[in-house]
């Protein structure tokens, strides 16, 4: 009885924790925050995206989970000085989550991010019911995303990109309609989704109505949409879901020996506003209705999938085809080709999902449990409606060796060859346009070693290399870390990190992905020289309730100040603060 209580108290403390942060942000021109001039992308891992409610066969009538999240910045810019942001340094996240018995649970979402006023803040819920009946398989009222085929019509949850898992990014699983719960405020929809089942039948069906922020041209006509989010100033407030998207739809999927089925979906889209006429939205001209059919045939070891999508004027498609062999051998093949359109809210797999065609074979071989090897080697051509198109090339290798069970080493080699558009004086003094070849080459070597059970120590050196042939320049960068990770006792972890780094241009940047409190994944691009650190903590008691942290500091050595324009720190130092705080009764 001692320790419900004690859980009752916590959740008290949470709950009045959640509404002083709510009351706290006031606007104040004197403390604010500026964009996040690193370009790190806070990512929602699956702890904040979806919960998987089919897979917890908990028998509990009732669970109730709370998580508070701040990120604090201690350095601001100008823009937050003088009035131009709005709102205050922090970016506050508050989350609501409540199972009321096995096949029903409640979500409700705040967020706010860093320069926009709580008045402001991202609003995100939804009511879902499972295995309802027989027939009904997924009820859910409110906000969740959609993931179908291949990802060319739908699919608006973190997709894969080119790495070392070569079958995973041209090889999806979708999941059909998800309950979603992010802080992500561009790709979910909001309405009502169903899913149900009839024999060998499933049928998705789906209608929604949201508001989108699109970039305008003179005439009220929409040029792009704008994912970023952020809602920090005057103009960006003015243009905040400025347009309306309704969208309705199914997809019945028949099922047939052995998980294979061919999938049939009907999309209709339309906006509150029409499409501006230029070359980069040529073909939203006609995007309102779409059919997409998609497939998986298996057999043997030997596997077909693809999608392929039709609309009123254009049909693209991917197919692939996947084998798997009794000599540890894996061969993937995909073709793709996307001659213009693109559903703008669509993830499909490429370099820049439209306008493109390209061919990606990868092979992974496995010659012995302490060996892995995994190759790919995508070619491309990308289709320009003003010029000729730009071919380019996409190469990897990457040897996982395993020393014993406590240490690994990985080599990483990437090359990737492009054409580009360069613009050059001719000798005439006019300034024509020509293409050129520029070349990348990524090696990075990284080292694995479980000194005990309790500490594990991590180490990456990697080295950028950049040629441009038309300006005959060369850059390089250079990177390198080393991680350590500690489980103190039972419930405490601890993970420290430092980073050295060094890039001749924008060319040669590393991107490091960093651990962070759950549900945040912290991408980073380091431009420039200097170094950064980080520790991050953590402490959970007996998995009700969970204490996590994050402390980290940048420094640049090649700037006196980091950033530009509004978003310029008083010097070159960038230091954050992450705070959150898990209560599951």
């Amino acid at each position: 009885m001692g320790g419900i209580n004690v859980r009752i108290l916590f959740t008290f403390i949470a709950i009045i924790i959640t509404v002083m942060q709510t009351n706290s942000q006031i606007p104040d021109p004197t403390i604010s925050d500026s964009l996040l001039l690193i370009h790190e992308d806070l990512l929602d891992q699956q702890s904040d995206n979806e919960e998987s409610y089919e897979e917890n066969n908990e028998n509990v009538e009732c669970k109730i989970s709370i998580r508070s999240r701040m990120i604090h910045r201690e350095q601001k810019g100008i823009g937050y000085y003088n009035g131009y942001y709005s709102g205050s340094v922090d970016k506050i996240y508050n989350r609501f989550n409540i199972k009321i018995n096995q096949q029903t649970t409640g979500n409700f979402l705040i967020e706010k991010d860093a320069g926009e006023s709580y008045k402001n803040r991202f609003t995100s819920f939804n009511f879902t019911s499972i295995n309802v009946n027989h027939f009904i398989r997924k009820f859910i009222f409110g906000d969740y995303r959609l993931e179908f085929g291949q990802g060319l019509t739908l699919w608006s949850g973190n997709s894969f990109q080119k790495g070392s898992d070569i079958v995973a990014p041209v090889n999806r699983k979708s999941r059909g309609i998800i309950s979603t719960l992010s802080a992500d405020e561009t790709h979910f929809y909001r309405g009502i989704a169903v899913e149900t089942r009839w024999r060998s039948l499933n049928i998705s069906s789906f209608i929604s109505s949201v508001g989108r922020t699109a970039n305008l041209d003179t005439n009220g006509k929409i040029i792009s949409f704008d994912m970023s989010g952020y809602f920090r100033t005057r103009n960006e407030l003015k243009r905040r879901n400025n347009t309306n998207q309704t969208l309705t739809g199914g997809r019945i999927v028949y099922e047939f020996l052995n998980n294979n089925y061919v999938g049939l979906l009907f999309l209709n889209t339309s906006y509150s506003r029409k499409f501006s006429c230029n070359n980069s939205t040529k073909y939203y001209q006609h995007p309102y209705k779409m059919i997409s059919a998609d497939f998986k045939m298996s057999a043997k070891g030997i596997s077909f999938y693809g999608e392929m999508v039709m609309t009123s004027s254009l049909i693209s498609g991917t197919g692939s085809i996947l084998i798997y062999t009794g000599k540890n051998i894996t061969l993937v093949s995909s073709y793709r080709f996307y001659p213009g359109f693109k559903q703008p809210f669509a993830m499909p797999f490429g370099e820049q999902g439209e306008k493109e065609f390209g061919l990606y074979s990868g092979v992974r071989y496995n010659p012995f449990n302490t060996l892995h090897l995994s190759f790919y080697y995508d070619q491309y051509k990308k289709i320009d409606l003003n010029y000729f198109p730009l071919y380019g090339y996409d190469f990897l290798a990457d040897v996982k060796y395993y020393l014993k069970s406590k240490l690994s080493l990985v080599f990483n080699y990437r090359k990737r060859v492009n054409e580009s558009h360069y613009l050059i004086k001719n000798n005439a003094g006019l300034t024509e346009k020509i293409i050129g070849w520029n070349y990348r080459q990524r090696f990075r070597l990284t080292l694995d070693y479980k000194i005990s059970t309790s500490i594990v120590t991590r180490a990456r050196m990697e080295i950028n290399l950049y040629r441009d042939e038309i300006n005959s320049s060369n850059k390089s960068g250079f990177l390198f870390y080393h991680d350590m990770i500690f489980k103190i006792l039972k419930y405490l972890s601890v993970n420290l990190r430092g980073i050295y780094f060094k890039n001749d241009c924008n060319e040669t940047v590393s991107y490091e992905l960093e651990r962070d409190v759950d549900g945040v994944r912290s991408q980073i691009i380091l431009y420039g020289e200097g170094v950064k650190f980080y520790l991050l903590a953590s402490y959970n008691l007996k998995n009700w309730l969970k204490f996590s942290g994050k402390y980290s500091v940048l420094l640049r050595d090649d700037v006196l100040k980091i950033g530009t324009g509004q978003d310029t720190l008083p010097g070159n130092r960038d230091s954050r603060i992450s705070v959150q705080v898990d209560v599951n009764l």
